[in-house]
C-alpha cells in the first residue's frame, strides 16, 4: 500500500533545532536502536541522511551524507566525516561502498525509487543495503511523512533497485499489529545487491 500526502517542509535550521535538541533519553534509545544496526556491516558504510551523525558515531568508517546544512556542520564539528549532496546524484563512482545505510529517509520522499537507484548504484554487488522506515503510527505521526511504505512496497522497491531481502522485519516490537499503534516503531530491511 502506498500512501501520498501534501507534502510539508520543515527548513533546514528548524529540522537541525528538531534533532539536536531531543532529550538525553530519546538520543540514548536511538543509540541502542542503532547499535543492533551495525552488525549488519564490515567495510566503509555510507550513511544516507546521517542526520546529527548518530550512527557515524557508532560505525567508524562510515561516511554521512546529508542535504541540511547545519547537521552537516554539527557532524564536521563532532570530528566525523560527512558530505553535503542531493541523493538524486551522489558524489561516488560505482561499486565505492560495502554497505549503504538510509534510516527515517524514504517516507518524507516523493519519489523514493530515484534515492534507491542512486544509492544502490555506489553499492558494491553482494553489499549489505539497510532502510528503516516508520510503521503506521510513527508515519502518522510526523506530518513530513509523504510515502507510508509496508513490508510488500518497501521489497517490491528494492527488487525493483536490484536488491533482493535477507529479512525484513518490525523492531523494537516484532509484533507487526502493535507496532503499527506505537510512533517510536519502524520497519527494518537488509537487502543485499545482486551481482
Amino acid at each position: 500500500m502506498i500512501i501520498l500526502r501534501k507534502v510539508i517542509i520543515m527548513d533546514d535550521k528548524n529540522y537541525f533545532s528538531y534533532l539536536s535538541k531531543r532529550s538525553r533519553l530519546s538520543l540514548f534509545i536511538r543509540r541502542i536502536l542503532l547499535n543492533e544496526i551495525k552488525n549488519y556491516y564490515h567495510g566503509k558504510i555510507l550513511d544516507i541522511g546521517c542526520g546529527i551523525g548518530e550512527f557515524l558515531s557508532l560505525y567508524q568508517d562510515s561516511v554521512g551524507l546529508d542535504i541540511n546544512f547545519y547537521t552537516l556542520k554539527y557532524c564536521l564539528e563532532k570530528g566525523l566525516t560527512c558530505l553535503l549532496s542531493k541523493v538524486e546524484s551522489l558524489p561516488f563512482a560505482n561499486s565505492t561502498f560495502d554497505g549503504i545505510f538510509i534510516s527515517n529517509v524514504l517516507e518524507h520522499l516523493i519519489k523514493p525509487r530515484t534515492m534507491m537507484e542512486e544509492a544502490v548504484r555506489v553499492l558494491k554487488p553482494l553489499g549489505i543495503f539497510v532502510v528503516t522506515v516508520p510503521m503506521r503510527a510513527g508515519f502518522e505521526y510526523d506530518k513530513t511523512h509523504v510515502t507510508y511504505l509496508d513490508s510488500v512496497r518497501l521489497e517490491t522497491l528494492a527488487n525493483n533497485c536490484g536488491l533482493v531481502k535477507n529479512k525484513m522485519y518490525s523492531y523494537p516490537i516484532r509484533i507487526k499489529f502493535m507496532c503499527d499503534l506505537l510512533y517510536f516503531c519502524e520497519l527494518r530491511g537488509v537487502f543485499i545487491k545482486q551481482e
